[in-house]
């Protein structure tokens, strides 16, 4: 087995700069957009049940969310820029790093890269909310305080074999921020792996310092735009006003952690995790959707009772809706349609 060479210090100090940048972006945009009111999770009674019985939230591969369009979207307008750029440059170091680039995204992607996601809203009863994620009315609205994220924002988060780091960042439906973004991101490469080269010019001429450098810088530089990425939705879906708490590991780390959950025909991946849901003041309020009847509410009081959390209110719905499969509970409500 060959022996590998480490890396020259002025490159391992060119990686140790780029990521500082890409950690330092993320924390700008989680402090910028920090969630300092209650936040929802919008779901049916399978999902209330599991959260509550078992205190637990859903990561859900983010291939497998409702809107199989977004992630393709922004990585092509990432695979667009590498490309101006490449035809803008006139360095042919810069040229081939953007090259790898290029032909390394969907593997980071697909062999490295796991990103899984999990959806709140800042909307609270919101009759869209219902319709796509609440059952049609029928499911529930669980209302989290902001103290249910707090670990999203510490720069401390405990790093061990069993824990995955998570980050809560907000939804962004502006395409053009998009590519302004991936501009700064591969400007910023483009400006370390110059000056690297600068201070030391033939130190990209080893075909194993470019090889590893490349692979190392690129895959950085995807990562930064693969945050992005996650909080890019199609401006089709600006009304839903999403947060989303993610988990982003490499597949050594997260592979034992993945569980697959059927939905109809679809086998989707998924981690599940921990968290300190019966606490006090983590969930505010439980909402029961608008075309749920009374028997729900009742239900919802009683599962919070056998977990010991009198503290989470109870409400109903204030939207008047009548889903299509809201059960009749009188026979007054069948007299418009017709004399029994």
């Amino acid at each position: 087995m060959s022996e590998i060479v480490p890396l020259p210090e002025p490159l391992q100090v060119a990686i140790g700069e780029y990521e500082s940048w890409i950690n330092g972006e993320l924390r700008n945009v989680q402090n910028l957009n920090k969630i300092t009111q209650p936040t929802c999770h919008y779901t049916n009674s399978n999902g209330l049940k599991g959260i509550i019985d078992n205190h637990e939230i859903w990561f859900t591969d983010i291939r497998h969310l409702n809107d199989p369009s977004e992630f393709k979207f922004v990585f092509d307008l990432l695979k667009i820029e590498i490309k101006n750029y490449t035809k803008s440059s006139k360095d042919k170091n810069l040229i081939s790093f953007m090259d790898f680039s290029l032909a390394n995204l969907n593997f980071v992607l697909n062999d490295v890269i796991f990103p899984y996601v999990s959806c709140f809203s800042k909307l609270e009863d919101d009759l869209n909310q219902w319709r796509a994620y609440g059952d049609n009315g029928r499911g529930f609205c669980i209302v989290f305080s902001e103290k249910f994220f707090e670990d999203s924002y510490s720069e401390n988060q405990n790093v061990d074999d069993e824990y995955l780091l998570n980050y809560v960042l907000p939804t962004n439906y502006d395409h053009d921020n998009s590519k302004e973004y991936y501009k700064n991101t591969i400007n910023k490469a483009a400006s370390i792996i110059s000056k690297s080269i600068n201070k030391n010019p033939n130190i990209l001429d080893d075909k194993n310092n470019m090889d590893i450098f490349g692979r190392k810088i690129s895959s950085l530089m995807i990562l930064s735009t693969l945050w992005h990425a996650i909080m890019i939705k199609h401006p089709a879906y600006s009304a839903e006003n999403e947060v989303r708490q993610i988990i982003i590991e490499n597949k050594d780390r997260i592979r034992k952690h993945i569980k697959i959950r059927t939905r109809g025909q679809e086998i989707i991946p998924y981690i599940s995790t921990d968290r300190p849901i019966h606490q006090e003041n983590m969930v505010v309020r439980i909402i029961v959707g608008p075309a749920a009847d009374q028997r729900a509410v009742d239900a919802v009081k009683a599962l919070l009772l056998s977990k010991n959390m009198s503290w989470v209110d109870v409400i109903k719905s204030k939207i008047p809706y009548r889903s299509a499969y809201e059960p009749i509970n009188s026979l007054d409500e069948l007299a418009p349609f017709g004399s029994l």
